[in-house]
């Protein structure tokens, strides 16, 4: 009967026994005011008061973790690695713009080549037309006087390649058998240029044409080195400032001006064991080079029956040596190195100036290099099957 009664009473008065719905008096006025001031009530949204404070202190927060360089350690060792540690992806992007630029040079060379032939050709042409026409006329000189004159020089000829080729069999003449340390020292003979010299540290703005040589810009009593980055590694040289010092005072020059940096080493010639390089314009052997030309050191001789220049040189594995014309003094700015014993068939002419040597590690990275040799059409060897860029030589001085 109680259970009766507080039914019934439950049933007329709902109100005092339920909790209050929001669609009731209470519920309506809660509603109400969640409604007119949703902030006070729904507190746990970014969109209300609560969560827009908390989210301005992250926002603050991660502006000044960023200004005080609070970048979680995990992100810090990652950007370390990477800054560290060239990728796979940028060694294949440098090796990229490096193919790149070899094509474009290619192309280049290939239009003046065409320049060349057309040149070549409507001079024959002028030159036939000058015959044919005094000939027409009845006016062609007589006989007696024999073939014009040929001159004969010792410059190389224009558009000529600094490059080492393979020589005969026959031995070297006596006076050039002497092995490359025990060459003599310069006489002397050495002739420095003028201007200015780059600042040592190589931040000088590159320079590719030149006046005339350098000046003296190295100390002949220090200790010299030259580091070369490659895309296959790097490699070290100890440069022989004391023995040949106008030609380490050249290569010092240059590198410091940037000569030698983004180049190629394009030739590569595993019949004399040797890799070819320093070419900034052309990439090739046909390159303009600096706009001059060094004395050798020392003098070379000119050997008596055969007429052929000779030098004191020596040729074995890790050497670093420079490249030529033809004629006596006719090196520039190329160079190449040694790598196997094959360079040894280049003893019978001796007149490529060593001025340096690499170590064993060294001596690998160029193996793996020439490793990479595939033939080419033209002959002078061929060159790597992928590009090989030098990104750098650095020059350290003790």
């Amino acid at each position: 009967m109680g259970g009766q009664c507080r039914g019934a009473r439950r049933q007329s008065h709902p109100a005092l026994f339920d909790p209050p719905r929001e669609t009731g008096v209470g519920g309506q006025r809660r509603g109400a005011r969640r409604q007119s001031h949703p902030a006070l009530f729904d507190l746990t949204r970014k969109t209300g008061v609560g969560g827009q404070r908390r989210g301005a202190r992250r926002q603050s927060h991660g502006r000044e973790s960023m200004k005080l360089g609070l970048i979680p350690t995990q992100h810090r060792r990652r950007a370390v690695a990477s800054a560290s540690v060239p990728t796979q992806r940028d060694v294949r992007q440098r090796q990229s713009r490096a193919a790149r630029a070899v094509e474009a040079r290619r192309a280049a060379e290939a239009r003046r080549a065409r320049r060349r032939r057309w040149l070549v050709g409507g001079l024959a042409g002028l030159l036939v037309a000058a015959l044919l026409i005094p000939l027409g006329a009845g006016l062609l000189p007589g006989g007696g006087d024999g073939p014009p004159e040929v001159v004969v020089t010792d410059e190389p000829e224009s558009g000529s390649s600094d490059e080492p080729a393979a020589g005969s069999n026959d031995e070297p003449a006596e006076s050039a058998a002497v092995p490359a340390s025990e060459a003599p020292a310069a006489s002397g003979r050495f002739e420095y240029g003028e201007g200015d010299c780059p600042v040592p540290d190589g931040s000088s703005d590159p320079v590719l044409k030149f006046d005339g040589p350098p000046p003296l810009c190295i100390d002949p009593d220090r200790s010299y080195a030259a580091v070369f980055d490659t895309s296959e590694g790097t490699v070290r040289f100890e440069l022989d400032a004391a023995r040949t010092p106008g030609t380490v005072n050249n290569f010092v020059a240059l590198a410091r001006w940037g000569y030698y940096d983004d180049t190629l080493l394009f030739r590569t010639d595993p019949s004399i064991d040797i890799i070819q390089g320093g070419s900034p314009t052309a990439n090739s052997p046909g390159d303009p080079g600096p706009g001059y030309t060094i004395r050798d050191e020392p003098p070379l001789s000119i050997d008596p029956d055969t007429r052929q220049l000779v030098g004191p040189y020596r040729y074995e594995p890790g050497q670093i040596v420079m490249a030529r014309g033809p004629g006596p003094d006719s090196a520039g700015a190329q160079f190449f190195f040694t790598t196997g014993p094959n360079a040894a068939l280049l003893d019978n002419q001796g007149v490529y100036v060593v001025f340096g040597t690499t170590d064993e590690a060294g001596l690998e990275v160029l193996q793996s290099i020439i490793a990479l040799h595939v033939d080419r059409e033209g002959g002078l060897g061929g060159e790597p099957s992928r590009p090989v860029a030098v990104w750098s030589v650095t020059i350290e001085e003790g």
